[in-house]
């Protein structure tokens, strides 16, 4: 695979991805947390279902940099 970025090669890759997922993942658990309490779920199932969603993303996208990174020369 060559170093390009998809369609746009002007877009720059960010220096730092996985901080930039984790950040967007902590951000989409917390709107888990939320909707899951808005619509009736208790706090507790609702924190519980934040913290699935970003741990299994998290660990999702870790592993698939870690592939890229030793897929790469």
């Amino acid at each position: 695979m060559s170093g390009g970025n998809g369609a746009n090669p002007q877009r720059r890759r960010s220096v730092r991805p996985f901080r930039d997922s984790v950040l967007a993942y902590a951000a989409l658990g917390s709107l888990v947390v939320i909707f899951a309490y808005v619509t009736g779920s208790t706090f507790l199932k609702a924190l519980a279902g934040g913290i699935a969603a970003f741990v299994l993303a998290t660990a999702y996208t870790w592993w698939r940099l870690r592939s890229r990174r030793r897929e790469s020369p």
